[in-house]
């Protein structure tokens, strides 16, 4: 992981989304959206370029600790909100969805269940690229087109 392509942001965050999501690939919404909030929490380690070398040991341990949550997570798991399940959510879609827009979606009126069809509507190879309206978000494939996500849908 010492690869000096991974001192590029973009790849270093990409990196930790998937090494943290293959490790809670298969584990509940409470510890996969913990898992996305403990990502989060990263990012302003990762804009700091002096602490990229110490965010990749970071990345190491997080991972050992998310192997048992409740040993060393034991109060993030009981505090975590469930407003939705993210069982088939990818996890990238989900770290975004917390991350940047979950907020978002629930101060414009979005329902729970309006925010998880969201997610599960974001297929491999795509993303969430940003909102056409309150009541819309783009998602974008990876040749760049993009298609509208209803939250009526």
């Amino acid at each position: 992981m010492h690869d000096i392509k991974i001192h590029h942001l973009p790849i270093l965050r990409n990196h930790l989304i998937e090494i943290i999501g293959e490790t809670v690939e298969c584990k509940g919404t409470r510890i996969r959206r913990m898992a996305a909030r403990e990502i989060v929490k990263r990012d302003k380690m990762m804009l700091n370029a002096s602490e990229r070398d110490v965010l990749i040991a970071e990345i190491a341990d997080l991972n050992c600790r998310l192997a048992c949550p409740s040993i060393y997570f034991p109060r993030e798991l009981y505090n975590e909100p469930m407003p939705y399940s993210a069982d088939g959510i990818l996890f990238p879609v989900l770290v975004h969805l917390v991350r940047r827009i979950e907020d978002d979606l629930f101060g414009w009126g979005w329902h729970p269940e309006q925010a998880r069809a969201l997610g599960l509507a974001v297929k491999p190879g795509e993303e969430l690229a940003w909102p056409t309206s309150p009541d819309s978000y783009e998602i974008k494939d990876r040749q760049g087109n993009c298609r509208v996500f209803y939250r009526y849908s």
